[in-house]
Protein backbone atom coordinates (compact mmCIF):
# COMPACT_ATOMS: atom_id res chain seq x y z
CA UNK A 1 0.00 0.00 0.00
CA UNK A 2 1.30 3.37 -0.73
CA UNK A 3 0.16 7.17 -0.09
CA UNK A 4 -0.86 9.33 -3.20
CA UNK A 5 0.51 12.76 -3.34
CA UNK A 6 0.00 13.86 -6.62
CA UNK A 7 -3.79 15.37 -7.59
CA UNK A 8 -3.29 13.59 -11.34
CA UNK A 9 -2.97 10.27 -9.04
CA UNK A 10 -6.04 11.13 -7.21
CA UNK A 11 -8.10 11.63 -10.01
CA UNK A 12 -7.20 8.44 -11.53
CA UNK A 13 -8.09 6.05 -8.82
CA UNK A 14 -11.28 8.06 -7.70
CA UNK A 15 -12.02 7.70 -11.43
CA UNK A 16 -11.20 3.94 -11.27
CA UNK A 17 -13.47 3.74 -8.68
CA UNK A 18 -16.09 5.64 -9.68
CA UNK A 19 -16.48 3.36 -12.92
CA UNK A 20 -16.62 0.13 -10.81
CA UNK A 21 -19.08 1.25 -8.60
CA UNK A 22 -21.22 2.94 -11.22
CA UNK A 23 -20.80 -0.74 -13.07
CA UNK A 24 -22.13 -2.64 -10.04
CA UNK A 25 -24.87 -0.52 -9.67
CA UNK A 26 -26.07 -1.00 -13.60
CA UNK A 27 -25.81 -4.71 -12.93
CA UNK A 28 -28.06 -4.39 -10.17
CA UNK A 29 -30.22 -2.17 -12.07
CA UNK A 30 -29.92 0.77 -9.10
CA UNK A 31 -28.85 3.96 -8.41
CA UNK A 32 -27.03 5.89 -5.90
CA UNK A 33 -27.56 8.80 -4.29
CA UNK A 34 -24.87 9.51 -1.63
CA UNK A 35 -21.24 9.62 -2.54
CA UNK A 36 -18.79 8.56 0.50
CA UNK A 37 -15.13 8.57 0.09
CA UNK A 38 -12.58 7.83 3.24
CA UNK A 39 -9.36 8.82 3.04
CA UNK A 40 -6.59 6.65 4.67
CA UNK A 41 -2.51 6.49 4.84
CA UNK A 42 -0.50 4.00 4.23
CA UNK A 43 1.38 4.70 7.64
CA UNK A 44 -1.13 6.19 9.80
CA UNK A 45 1.33 6.71 12.84
CA UNK A 46 3.10 8.40 10.20
CA UNK A 47 0.83 10.81 8.96
CA UNK A 48 -0.19 11.43 12.16
CA UNK A 49 -3.93 10.81 11.20
CA UNK A 50 -5.55 7.67 10.94
CA UNK A 51 -7.65 9.49 7.97
CA UNK A 52 -10.49 10.82 7.10
CA UNK A 53 -13.85 10.97 5.00
CA UNK A 54 -16.47 13.33 3.37
CA UNK A 55 -20.13 12.20 1.52
CA UNK A 56 -22.70 14.15 0.02
CA UNK A 57 -26.16 13.48 -1.75
CA UNK A 58 -26.58 13.64 -5.46
CA UNK A 59 -29.00 12.88 -8.41
CA UNK A 60 -29.84 9.64 -8.30
CA UNK A 61 -27.89 7.75 -11.16
CA UNK A 62 -25.27 4.50 -11.99
CA UNK A 63 -23.50 6.56 -15.04
CA UNK A 64 -19.67 6.72 -14.36
CA UNK A 65 -19.67 10.30 -15.14
CA UNK A 66 -21.83 11.70 -12.62
CA UNK A 67 -19.31 9.42 -10.10
CA UNK A 68 -15.88 10.66 -11.48
CA UNK A 69 -14.00 13.17 -10.32
CA UNK A 70 -13.53 16.62 -13.05
CA UNK A 71 -10.32 18.14 -13.19
CA UNK A 72 -10.19 21.94 -13.84
CA UNK A 73 -7.16 23.11 -15.79
CA UNK A 74 -7.42 26.33 -13.92
CA UNK A 75 -6.00 25.36 -10.55
CA UNK A 76 -5.02 22.20 -9.05
CA UNK A 77 -8.37 21.67 -7.72
CA UNK A 78 -11.14 18.06 -9.13
CA UNK A 79 -14.65 19.32 -8.97
CA UNK A 80 -15.96 16.32 -7.59
CA UNK A 81 -19.43 15.91 -8.29
CA UNK A 82 -20.87 19.30 -7.55
CA UNK A 83 -18.25 20.20 -4.89
CA UNK A 84 -14.64 21.34 -5.48
CA UNK A 85 -11.73 18.92 -3.75
CA UNK A 86 -8.75 20.99 -3.48
CA UNK A 87 -5.19 19.58 -3.21
CA UNK A 88 -3.13 20.96 -0.04
CA UNK A 89 1.18 21.18 -1.36
CA UNK A 90 2.69 18.11 -0.21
Amino acid sequence: MRDYTQAREIEVVLSEIADQVAGRLRHHQVQGEVVSVGIGYADAEEAGTSGFGAQMKIYPTNHTDDLSPKKTSASPTVQFLSGPLTFLPT
